[in-house]
């Protein structure tokens, strides 16, 4: 997203402060999977509140604005690629098959995978 997009959002407002997360994370994180959870579950003062900070961030060339070097994007496992999988319509003779979005990619046919750190700690579910 460029500086002439960031302004012309509201970071205060729920849509806006959706719109840059997702952009953010599709363009800098290149992580496509959440678009979906940030455009229709994420809380909205949280998303604004983290829009207007990683705004910030970027306006004073932060490192909020680079993209992240070790995550790679890779086929999405669920999909095979395609952005759709084949679903089982009701059971016995009657049973088809219909054809929708991947939820695991969004339709993208892709997933990024997360950087790893050498020096990461194993998290306990208590700690996470």
């Amino acid at each position: 997203m460029t500086d002439q997009n960031d302004a012309a959002l509201d970071l205060c407002t729920s849509s806006g402060g959706r719109a840059y997360i997702a952009d953010y994370f599709a363009t800098q994180l290149r992580r496509h999977d959440f678009a979906k959870y940030i455009n229709s579950t994420l809380a909205a003062d949280f998303a604004c509140a983290l829009a207007q900070h990683l705004s910030k961030l970027r306006a004073e060339g932060g490192h909020a604005g680079e993209p992240v070097a070790d995550t790679v994007e890779r086929q999405c496992p669920r999909c095979t690629g395609n952005g759709t999988i084949l679903r089982l319509s009701g059971n016995g003779p009657d049973a088809y098959d219909v054809q929708e979005e991947c939820s695991h990619c969004e339709g993208s046919g892709v997933v990024a995978s997360a950087p790893v750190a050498s020096d990461a700690t194993p998290h306990t579910p208590a700690e996470i």
